[in-house]
C-alpha cells in the first residue's frame, strides 16, 4: 500500500518517544526543537542548508525529535498539518506518519540565520512607498479636540460660531501648508535614497535579462534629463559667449572713446591758444580803428564845414588806416587757424558722441540678450527640472519593485534601514498632514453657513436702516 503521497511503504518504524507538547503564550512564538538522548546521525548534521526544504522523510536515518510547539496539532484544528509547517516551510508530513514529527534531514536543510540576522528579520520590510491615506487610523474625536472649532450652536449662536471658525480656519491654512511642505522634503529625501539603492544594485539588475527591464524607464527618463541638461548648458554657454562679444566691443568702445576724449582735449587747449592768439591780433587791428576815429572826425567836419581837411589829420589819417589794411592778412591767418582747431575740435566731438551712441546701442543689445536668455532659460530650467524630476521618479519607482522582491536582488543592510528611516518619518508626517487637513474639515459646515447668512441678512438690515435715515 503507498502513501497518500505516493512513496513506497515504509518498513515498520521503532518505537518513539511520546512527544510532549508544551503550549506557547501567541501563535508567533518560533518553534523550540530539543534533541533526544540519542546521538545524531552524520546524515543528519551533514546535510546541505536548502532553503526550500527538499530533504525526504526518513525517521530511520535520524533521530527522533521532541519538539516544543507554540500550538498543538488539536489546537490548530486537525492533524496532518502541525503548526510547525508555518514556522519551518521545509517541512512535509505524510498522514501514514505520527502526528508531529519531522525527519531530522529536513530540519537540518532548513537556513540557519544568526541572531542579529533574526533580529533584523523581524523589523517590517521597506517600501519606499507614499501611505495610504485612507487607511491611516486617525480618531475624529481627537482631530475635533485638537481642531478646536467646539460644538455646533444653536442658530442664536451661528453667528459668533461662523466668525471663531472664520478665526480658527485661518490659524490651521498655514499649520498644513507647514505640514505638506515638509511632507515633500521627507518624501524628496525618501526618493533620493531609493535612487541611491537602485544605483547600488543597478549593475546586477543589468546582468538579468528579466529584472533588466526595470531599468529600461529609468534609462529613457536619464536621456531625457541629460539632453535637456546639456540643452540649457548650450543655452548658457551662448549668452556667456554673447556677453564676452559684448564686453568685448564695449571694451573696444571704451578704447576708442579714452582716445577720442584724450584727442578732443588736446583740440580744446589747441583751440584755447589759437583763440587767444586771433583775439591779440584782432584787438591790435582794432586798435588802429579806434586810433583813427579822431582825425577822420576832424576831417569830415572840416569838409562839412566846406573848409580844407586839416594836413596833420588826414596824414595820420592814412598811417592809421595803413597799417590795419597792413595788419588784415595776420588777422585773417589768426582767424583762420582759430576756425581750424574749432573745426577739429567739432569734429572730434561728433567723433566722441558717435562712440556714445554705439556704446549705448550695445547696452541696449546686452538687455535685450539677457532678456532673451532669462526667458528661454525659465522655460529650459522647468523642463529641465521636470526632467530631473522624472528621472528621479523612475529610479525610485525601480528601486520600488527591487524592493518588493524581498531579498531577490541582494541589498546591504545598511540600505534597507536607510530606506525604513524614511519610510517611518514619512509615514509620520503624511499622518500628521493629513491629520491637519481633516482639521480643516472637522468644524460643522450647516451651523458656519447658518452663521454666515444670518451675519449678511444682519448686514443688509443696517444698511437698509441706514438709507432709511438718510432718506429722511
Amino acid at each position: 500500500m503507498t502513501s497518500p503521497h505516493g512513496r513506497e511503504p515504509r518498513p515498520e518504524l521503532p518505537e518513539v518517544p511520546e512527544l510532549e507538547l508544551a503550549p506557547a503564550a501567541t501563535r508567533s512564538a518560533a518553534p523550540r526543537v530539543a534533541p533526544v538522548s540519542r546521538p545524531p546521525t552524520p546524515a543528519a548534521s551533514s546535510a546541505p542548508p536548502d532553503a526550500f526544504g527538499g530533504g525526504a522523510l526518513d525517521l530511520e536515518e535520524g533521530p527522533a525529535l521532541a519538539l516544543e510547539l507554540g500550538e498543538s496539532p488539536a489546537a490548530s484544528g486537525g492533524v496532518g498539518a502541525p503548526p510547525l509547517l508555518g514556522a519551518l516551510p521545509g517541512a512535509t508530513f505524510d498522514s501514514d506518519l505520527d502526528e508531529g514529527f519531522v525527519s531530522t534531514r529536513e530540519l537540518a536543510a532548513e537556513p540557519r540565520t544568526s541572531a542579529p540576522a533574526a533580529a533584523a528579520s523581524t523589523r517590517p520590510w521597506p517600501t519606499g512607498a507614499a501611505p495610504d491615506r485612507a487607511a491611516l487610523a486617525l480618531d475624529p474625536v481627537e482631530i475635533a479636540i485638537a481642531a478646536r472649532f467646539g460644538a455646533a450652536p444653536g442658530p442664536a449662536g451661528a453667528p459668533r460660531y461662523a466668525l471663531a471658525t472664520w478665526r480658527r480656519l485661518r490659524e490651521l491654512r498655514p499649520i498644513v501648508v507647514e505640514q505638506a511642505r515638509a511632507l515633500a522634503v521627507a518624501e524628496l529625501a525618501r526618493d533620493e535614497a531609493l535612487a541611491a539603492l537602485l544605483g547600488s544594485v543597478r549593475s546586477a539588475l543589468s546582468r538579468d535579462q528579466r529584472l533588466a527591464r526595470l531599468l529600461e524607464p529609468v534609462i529613457e527618463q536619464e536621456r531625457l534629463a541629460a539632453e535637456r541638461d546639456a540643452g540649457l548648458g548650450r543655452l548658457d554657454a551662448d549668452h556667456q559667449a554673447r556677453l564676452a562679444e559684448l564686453d568685448a566691443g564695449r571694451e573696444a568702445l571704451r578704447t576708442e572713446r579714452a582716445a577720442a576724449a584724450e584727442r578732443l582735449a588736446a583740440h580744446e587747449a589747441e583751440l584755447d591758444a589759437k583763440e587767444q592768439v586771433y583775439r591779440r591780433v584782432e584787438a591790435r587791428w582794432k586798435r588802429f580803428g579806434i586810433e583813427a576815429r579822431a582825425p577822420r572826425e576832424r576831417v569830415e567836419q572840416a569838409r562839412a564845414a566846406g573848409a580844407p581837411p586839416p594836413a596833420d589829420a588826414l596824414a595820420q589819417l592814412a598811417a592809421l588806416e595803413g597799417q590795419a589794411a597792413a595788419m588784415e592778412p595776420e588777422v585773417a591767418a589768426a582767424r583762420g587757424a582759430r576756425d581750424g582747431a574749432r573745426a577739429l575740435r567739432d569734429a572730434t566731438r561728433r567723433e566722441l558722441d558717435a562712440v556714445d551712441v554705439r556704446g549705448r546701442e550695445v547696452d541696449a543689445r546686452e538687455r535685450g540678450a539677457a532678456q532673451a536668455y532669462a526667458a528661454e532659460r525659465g522655460v529650459r530650467s522647468q523642463a529641465t527640472d521636470a526632467a530631473r524630476a522624472a528621472a528621479l521618479e523612475a529610479s525610485a519607482t525601480a528601486a520600488r519593485e527591487v524592493l518588493r522582491l524581498r531579498g531577490g536582488v541582494p541589498v546591504a543592510d545598511s540600505e534597507l534601514d536607510d530606506i525604513r528611516d524614511h519610510d517611518a518619518r514619512v509615514l509620520a508626517l503624511t499622518r500628521a498632514h493629513e491629520h491637519a487637513l481633516r482639521m480643516l474639515d472637522a468644524y460643522d459646515a450647516p451651523a458656519y453657513a447658518l452663521g454666515w447668512r444670518l451675519l449678511a441678512g444682519a448686514a443688509a438690515v443696517v444698511a437698509l436702516a441706514l438709507l432709511w435715515l438718510i432718506a429722511r
